[in-house]
């Protein structure tokens, strides 16, 4: 059965591929057009991540939605390596320290020579990336098959947040982040699928769904207060994250994980109020209903 047409949720997934694909073309090293293309990426990821739990492990379906998600990690991995020289560029600037302005600087410049050379490799992970997509928006009715992978990554992601040790920074804290992140990621990006369970929100960046067009009847409600929650987590945690990055490249240290005890408290903080908050399990209950 071709269920194209019942995919209306997920074709945005066709536009991100496309965006990539135009974006490796043009060889550029623009900021906001890096920034840009990884988001898109990052929506292709996060799509195959959810996808991937609703088969069983080496099945056919299984396969190609992990090619997909490898490849778009790869391409989000490549893009972010890029960036983070860039950001530690800029922090340097905003320090003001000659020293690292100049360390800083000849480490982007040579991450922009990497890109670039990688480029062709790039564009035809690209290629590949929607095709792949094309083949999923054609073969299988997603709605379905979505909404039952997101229910047990939504459980494997509360299982692996009981793991995290606040005391590391980039296997605790930053990692911590990226789970969280995942997660909103999960909801937001779909179009025309879900929709709140309250009314008259102001949404920042990282709540705002797509509903507009179609009937509140054919959306599925999940609980806001969560997804706002998770969002306010994610800058907190996001701004801790980059004071510390900028730290540790000024001053590099043997063990990456190192962290530092305002970042180490704002962890454990979010890690207790995740116990008492239960967000993920109150997604998953709306799920259910």
């Amino acid at each position: 059965m071709n269920s194209y047409k019942q995919n209306n949720s997920f074709q945005y997934l066709k536009l991100a591929g496309q965006h990539l694909e135009e974006f490796f073309l043009k060889s550029s090293t623009l900021q906001k057009e890096l920034e840009e293309a990884r988001v898109q990426a990052f929506k292709i990821q996060a799509f195959s991540r959810v996808l991937r739990k609703a088969f069983k492990k080496e099945s056919p379906e299984r396969l190609l939605i992990d090619e997909l998600k490898t490849l778009s990690k790869s391409i989000e991995d490549q893009i972010g390596n890029y960036l983070y020289y860039f950001e530690m560029h800029v922090f340097a600037q905003k320090e003001a320290d000659e020293k690292n302005i100049s360390s800083s600087k000849k480490q982007l410049e040579n991450s922009k020579d990497i890109l670039l050379k990688k480029r062709n490799a790039l564009l035809e992970k690209s290629h590949r990336t929607t095709s792949i997509i094309s083949s999923i928006l054609s073969d299988f009715d997603l709605k379905k098959y979505y909404l039952k992978g997101l229910l047990k990554e939504l459980k494997s992601l509360e299982e692996k947040m009981k793991l995290i040790d606040p005391k590391l920074l980039e296997d605790g804290t930053h990692e911590l982040r990226r789970l969280i992140r995942w997660v909103i990621m999960y909801f937001v990006y779909p179009e025309n699928l879900f929709i709140y369970d309250e009314n008259n929100i102001n949404h920042d960046k990282y709540t705002q769904l797509s509903n507009s067009k179609t009937s509140s009847n054919d959306l599925v409600e999940i609980h806001y207060k969560s997804i706002k929650t998770l969002s306010q987590w994610v800058g907190e945690l996001g701004s801790m994250k980059d004071a510390g990055l900028y730290e540790n490249f000024i001053k590099p240290k043997k063990d990456h994980n190192v962290s530092q005890p305002e970042i180490i408290k704002l962890t454990k903080t979010i890690l207790k109020d995740s116990k008492k908050l239960k967000p993920f399990k109150k997604l998953r209950k709306a799920l259910r209903a």
